[in-house]
């Protein structure tokens, strides 16, 4: 066939507009300007009935705007917004209509992206509707978002204890303190440290010492009932929790069952100081509700003077200290 023919061909040939469009693999569809369905290729037709949609939805001589419209099950909530892009499209209040959506099937997560375009011809308009499948990419996306979640849980979470770390309680710390010093509500936080840890390393072993702090961090864990509640290794063989909107009664509760429970566990400490032959801590907690004049940094010291004296007045207890002014 001659250049001349081919062009000829294009224009009043139907078997080769109709194979040129079955040979793409985009689902295509052509609608007159009131949404009849006028031309359609195979991979439509192949979309079409992998999706369970009968020819009366999506066949030539279908009004596609209608079968949008009346569109039923699970992949239909996205239908009424293709109809208005259509309608959109038809009276030229934009160019371009595209949308991303999901049609999963029982067996498989799928997504697909629609175009919408035009083209006019002798004065007629038509639309140009197209589907193409877009779910390697989107699975691809799933799977880089889950890595990315793992990696940030990673970089915020204790390797050995599996609670919060050092990064993640500064951060968590900071927020809390903004938040209650708005609010003008107690925030408490509780610094906590094993007794005689070295002696407990030194006599058991270190990998003695890395089950000890697991089984500690587990027993903290487990008292934080309230979703702002929050433990964090502090670093060795310290803890501290952030207890928001808690004054130090509600402190002293939470902290008195944990050390409690962590007596009750029960681990061996024959070589402590303490005396009661088994692992036991020590807790220092300060309860504040912060003003502009104060510091959260001076705060955490607060908690851990505290700390201090409960070591210093024979270990295994929890000292509270307050310091309630409200601004202004």
């Amino acid at each position: 066939m001659t250049v001349d023919g081919v062009g000829q061909a294009l224009c009043t040939d139907g078997e080769f507009l109709q194979k040129t469009l079955d040979s793409l693999c985009s689902h295509i569809a052509i609608l007159t300007d009131d949404g009849t369905i006028i031309a359609v290729n195979a991979a439509w037709n192949t979309f079409a009935s992998s999706n369970g949609l009968a020819e009366q939805f999506c066949g030539i001589g279908t009004n596609y705007l209608h079968a949008c419209d009346q569109a039923t099950g699970e992949c239909s909530q996205e239908a009424p917004i293709v109809a208005k892009g259509i309608r959109d499209v038809i009276a030229k209040k934009q160019k371009h209509f595209f949308l991303e959506y999901p049609c999963h099937s029982p067996s498989q997560q799928r997504w697909y992206i629609v175009r919408v375009t035009r083209f006019e011809i002798e004065a007629s308009l038509c639309v140009v509707v197209t589907h193409d499948s877009i779910t390697e990419r989107k699975l691809a996306e799933l799977k880089l978002l889950e890595v990315n979640r793992l990696l940030e849980h990673q970089s915020a979470t204790d390797g050995l204890t599996g609670v919060a770390n050092r990064r993640s309680l500064d951060s968590t710390f900071e927020h809390e303190w903004r938040r209650n010093k708005r609010q003008q509500s107690p925030l408490s936080i509780a610094m906590l440290d094993i007794d005689c840890f070295k002696q407990y390393n030194d006599q058991y072993g270190h990998l003695a010492g890395d089950d000890c702090l697991k089984v500690i961090a587990k027993s903290l864990q487990s008292h934080m009932h309230r979703p702002g509640d929050f433990v964090a290794r502090y670093g060795g063989e310290e803890f501290v929790v952030v207890l928001p909107n808690t004054d130090s009664a509600g402190a002293a509760t939470i902290l008195q069952d944990a050390l409690h429970c962590i007596r009750e566990s029960p681990i061996l400490h024959t070589s402590s100081k303490v005396g009661r032959g088994i692992v036991t801590v020590s807790i220092g907690c300060a309860t504040i509700i912060p003003s502009e004049n104060d510091s959260h940094s001076e705060f955490l010291h607060l908690a851990d003077q505290a700390l201090y004296k409960a070591k210093a007045n024979g270990r295994d207890q929890l000292i509270c200290v307050e310091q309630l002014k409200t601004a202004g």
